[in-house]
């Protein structure tokens, strides 16, 4: 038994050692710090103990980490020096993996990259810097040090009256990186063997066989959660008496698969469409979703913009509105909207929203809605009008094809028509703290045809 300990007590580096007995001396010295670590420890014991999805969801983690582990084990890869890595992998990336994947739409880029990160040139530099570690005492010194500046850094930042303090901070910073680089490098050339040994190979190889092996199994209750939800979403329905059974999702599961987007949308569709008034066959509500979200061709008389053009703008200035999607629909009619709101800074309480308004044949308005508060320091406010300039120029030079209008959009109200189309400017006044300012290109009488010819090549 003590041979074991020994074994897993060996594999720790000077970097973990050192950030242990930093950590036990922190506890030690603060009582305030240690209650605050007590009380953490309390509240997460007591969310475990009371409930049971999250205990059964750590079960099934664990479970499956155990199998992974133990099929290393039989295999003769994994050993007792391992334990410690093994563990921290799971504590501090494998149930964020999982839950990554679980929560992000977009799980194909979550996995991709998770499958980066742990081959990746910085997990190589990670690896190597954990094998040829500076000495503990010396470490002792340096990661406080880090950690002030790093405060210091983060504290001044975007702060005009801190700016030397952030820049001296930074540079610091700097130059105890390039040390402990050039320390790296001078004793990587005398201990190259060192990374080459069995027992460090597999630390570097251990996180990427974990990280392959969770990714399907992920997926997998990824594609069990959203169903399952979907199967919840439809059944709780009761007014719309769709006959929900396995069979039924299974349907849905054969039309979306692993499209998550597109199974939100479809359960839009199915949960607030008058169309469930006619039919609630799964075959027929299918056929009517694809005629309803595919993009037609349209006549000489739709005044509006191209779909495509105009959401391939938001993407080209760096923005992306993910769904164009149905909101509306009546007898063929159908009316459409996009909207996202763009994430500022994080010390800035400005908004700025750009949508898409018109129907499954053009757009017929486009719009930048500036939300400015007053609260927002004036650097960060500058720049957040700086961008809601920028946007409307984009969106009137490409829309209307013409110049920019000459007139303060800030402080001028104004509204002046381009052939079918309007430009509008409005600055209302919510409140001492909020100014509202919308800018939008719409067609002046906009109509919505129900002449509609499917296109062979859908956008």
């Amino acid at each position: 038994m003590n041979q074991e300990i020994h074994v897993i007590v060996s594999s720790f580096n000077n970097n973990e050692i050192t950030i242990l007995l930093l950590l036990i001396l922190l506890l030690v010295l603060f009582k305030p710090l240690r209650e605050c670590f007590v009380g953490i420890i309390k509240i997460f014991t007591e969310f475990l103990l009371k409930n049971k999805i999250i205990q059964a969801m750590l079960f099934e983690l664990f479970l499956y980490f155990s199998i992974i582990t133990f099929i290393l084990y039989i295999i003769g890869f994994w050993n007792l020096s391992l334990f410690k890595d093994s563990i921290l992998w799971f504590l501090l990336s494998g149930f964020v993996l999982y839950k990554d994947i679980i929560a992000n739409r977009n799980w194909q880029d979550t996995m991709k990259n998770y499958l980066l990160k742990v081959i990746s040139i910085s997990a190589i530099f990670e690896f190597i810097t954990n094998i040829i570690c500076l000495p503990v005492w010396s470490l002792l010194i340096i990661i406080p040090i880090i950690c002030i500046l790093q405060l210091m850094s983060s504290y001044s930042e975007n702060k005009n009256e801190y700016k030397n303090v952030y820049i001296l901070a930074n540079s610091l910073m700097t130059i105890i990186g390039i040390g402990i680089l050039i320390y790296t490098v001078f004793r990587l050339f005398d201990n190259f063997d060192i990374l080459l040994q069995e027992d460090n190979l597999k630390t570097f190889v251990l996180p990427i066989i974990y990280t392959v092996a969770f990714l399907p199994f992920s997926l997998v209750n990824k594609t069990f959660a959203e169903y399952y939800q979907a199967y919840k979403r439809l059944s709780w329905r009761k007014d719309i008496k769709i006959p929900v059974n396995l069979k039924y999702v299974y349907k849905i599961y054969q039309f979306c698969k692993l499209d998550f987007e597109k199974l939100n949308k479809f359960l839009f569709f199915l949960t607030s469409s008058n169309y469930l008034n006619k039919t609630t066959k799964i075959d027929e509500l299918i056929t009517e979703y694809k005629n309803r979200t595919t993009f037609f061709e349209y006549d000489s008389s739709c005044v509006g913009f191209e779909i495509n053009k105009i959401l391939n703008l938001f993407c080209s200035i760096d923005l992306k509105i993910d769904d164009y999607k149905d909101i509306e629909y009546d007898e063929g009619y159908g009316n459409y909207y996009g909207e996202k709101l763009l994430k500022m800074n994080i010390r800035s309480f400005d908004d700025i929203i750009y949508s898409a308004t018109g129907t499954n044949q053009v757009i017929q308005k486009v719009e930048i809605l500036y939300i400015k508060n007053k609260l927002t320091p004036k650097d960060l406010s500058k720049e957040s009008e700086n961008l809601y300039l920028t946007l409307c120029k984009s969106i009137h030079e490409f829309c209307l094809e013409t110049k920019y209008p000459t007139r303060d959009i800030l402080k001028d109200e104004f509204c002046f028509n381009v052939c079918k189309f309007k430009v509008e400017n409005k600055i209302i006044t919510l409140n001492d703290q909020i100014t509202e300012h919308r800018f939008s290109i719409f067609v002046k009488n906009p109509f919505y045809s129900n002449y509609y010819k499917l296109n062979n090549n859908p956008i």
